[in-house]
């Protein structure tokens, strides 16, 4: 169960990296 918790808190952090870029982008976007 520990080793699904890890690669459960992984997704999260990947997803919540990807979040970011894609709210900067669209903040790119929503400037031009």
């Amino acid at each position: 169960s520990s080793y699904g918790t890890e690669i459960h808190q992984g997704c999260i952090r990947s997803i919540q990296i990807s979040s970011k870029r894609f709210l900067t982008a669209d903040g790119r976007m929503k400037v031009i």
